[in-house]
């Protein structure tokens, strides 16, 4: 067993949160947490002991949703329209993306940007080539950290030519869930089709058959606004986006991001929240290219759906998981009518709980869920402050602190080591 004592922080829904200052967290070999105390658990004097006594211990944080071959692009082309970003930006990327020189560097540079940001959980997508994300999931496995990645399906020309025949889509992407099979447990393959515009519904339907036969998650871009919506609907105009998906088994049948949802209609909410289904709301994104409506993410956590935040990096321009909780909060005081607005908590709480509940036993301090968890030295910004709960702490934190005050990174209860600096 191992024993670490700390000032606890976690939420429980996205209005209730526990907390235990100078508490204990209990968890065993395989990091599945036992108890969390404010006192010392009776029988654990041989435990393994960490010490972090006045330091703030969290969850870690989860990216549901970012573009490893758009890593490098991060900060650029926000002035563009989204036509002139895909054009001079995304595409050149993505093509670049699939020589060996440029994703073995690009890859291990989000890894080790991913750590150093206290992101032990991320949900990436690739592009449509096959040997980056092989590199990226042996990298994932190698850091320690929780990845689940796919490369990217797309064999129609929506906003450009095709990107790949689907035949080929179908047979690296069947090849890359094998490969993926003998990796760590931490580590596993999601079916990415990029939308339903850019994938044909054979591709589709071999798709949702994959993801049947293996049990392997789903992630893909849903409903980011009237364009996409608009070319799904000539194709399938007696069913909505989020229908068309299911109708593949691209819903409903093993867990699934749906990124964006911002034209999701109430219909399309109600299936969410009856199907394992997570939304991934990406507020940074949405300040760096705005889309053509707003999202309004307290609607969606009242109506049952289960949302998680993203960078969407590079369509943001950061992967740092303080700042999308901030900038959550700010879009939808820009955007909702007050009493209809995100709350810190319930940001905090997609951060972590509600991007985790895609993973395995992931994003809470509670016993039965594996120990991810960040412990930080906030002592600086506790200087000549009143406010010292820890929920105050923890927002203070979020809003003002530095990934490097954190000390230690936990994934499932082995400390993380940086994976590949330099």
């Amino acid at each position: 067993m191992n024993l670490l004592r700390g000032d606890f922080f976690t939420c429980d829904t996205p209005e209730r949160f526990t907390a235990v200052s100078d508490g204990f967290l209990r968890f065993a070999g395989d990091g599945t947490i036992v108890s969390l105390t404010p006192d010392r658990p009776a029988g654990s004097e041989q435990d393994f002991f960490y010490d972090f006594r006045g330091k703030l211990v969290i969850p870690a944080f989860c990216d549901l949703h970012l573009h490893a071959a758009q890593f490098p692009n991060a900060g650029l082309g926000y002035d563009c329209t989204f036509e002139e970003w895909l054009a001079r930006y995304t595409y050149p990327a993505e093509r670049a993306y699939a020589r060996p020189a440029i994703y073995r560097d690009v890859n291990r540079r989000l890894l080790d940007t991913l750590w150093r940001m206290g992101v032990m959980s991320a949900v990436i997508m690739g592009s449509t080539a096959a040997e980056p994300i092989h590199d990226l999931l042996c990298l994932a496995a190698e850091s320690g950290m929780q990845i689940t990645a796919g490369k990217m399906n797309s064999d129609l020309g929506a906003y450009g030519p095709p990107a790949e025949t689907t035949a080929d889509s179908l047979r690296q992407t069947e090849q890359l869930i094998r490969d993926s099979e003998s990796l760590t447990p931490l580590v596993r393959y999601c079916i990415c089709p990029e939308f339903v515009p850019c994938c044909s519904d054979e591709l589709m339907r071999g798709l949702g058959g994959l993801a049947r036969r293996f049990r392997v998650p789903i992630e893909t871009h849903h409903a980011e606004g009237a364009g996409d919506v608009e070319l799904a609907r000539r194709r399938f105009p007696a069913i909505t986006y989020a229908e068309v998906y299911r109708r593949f088994g691209l819903l409903g049948d093993t867990p699934a991001v749906m990124v964006h949802s911002i034209a999701a209609t109430e219909d399309e909410l109600a299936l969410f929240a009856e199907t394992p289904t997570i939304v991934a709301h990406c507020p940074m994104a949405l300040g760096d290219i705005p889309p053509d409506r707003p999202f309004y993410a307290a609607h969606f956590l009242k109506r049952g759906v289960r949302v998680g935040l993203g960078s969407d990096v590079g369509g943001g321009h950061t992967l740092n998981p303080m700042a999308q909780i901030v900038a959550a909060v700010q879009y939808s005081n820009l955007v909702a009518k007050p009493g209809n607005r995100l709350r810190f908590l319930s940001a905090f709480w997609m951060a972590t709980a509600g991007g985790g509940a895609f993973f395995p036993r992931t994003g809470r301090l509670a016993p039965g869920f594996l120990f991810h968890g960040l412990v930080i030295d906030d002592s600086p910004l506790r200087a000549g402050c009143m406010h010292t709960s820890l929920l105050d702490r923890l927002q203070k934190f979020i809003y003002s602190g530095d990934p490097e005050r954190m000390v230690a990174r936990f994934c499932a209860g082995k400390l993380v080591k940086r994976p590949f600096a330099g």
